[in-house]
């Protein structure tokens, strides 16, 4: 049998910013791994299943915490539809997005973020 995941997903307060739009689309994270991320858009948006960069900022407000990484490679793997915001509860697509093509500067990036930020705890299942 072969798991769906491959990467163990955290909740996370951050931004995802999609920086190959004529202006940069700002998003709010759903959840993070070293494999890819999870967001929802302020406003509807289409996105192409092609690869482009993202700029992704993990922060918290009550430490002053952050953690940037800047231009990673992505690509859309699904789009949820309909799905109510946990704060506006406005309907709003969820989109799951996939790290491709990325260095090992990244790779290392994502793993530090990951194991400073995150209680293995509150993994996602």
């Amino acid at each position: 049998l072969q798991t769906r995941r491959q990467a163990t997903r955290f909740k996370a307060h951050g931004i995802v910013v999609l920086t190959h739009f004529k202006t940069p689309l700002i998003t709010n994270i759903y959840d993070l791994s070293t494999r890819g991320v999870s967001f929802w858009p302020t406003n509807q948006v289409e996105l192409a299943r092609t690869e482009f960069p993202i700029d992704i900022l993990i922060f918290d407000a009550l430490t002053g915490f952050e953690y940037f990484i800047s231009q990673l490679p992505g690509q859309v793997r699904y789009s949820k539809k309909l799905i109510r915001h946990p704060v506006t509860n406005a309907l709003v697509r969820r989109f799951g997005l996939k790290f491709v093509n990325f260095s090992s500067a990244h790779h290392t990036m994502l793993e530090t973020c990951c194991s400073m930020v995150f209680d293995r705890n509150t993994a996602c299942r």
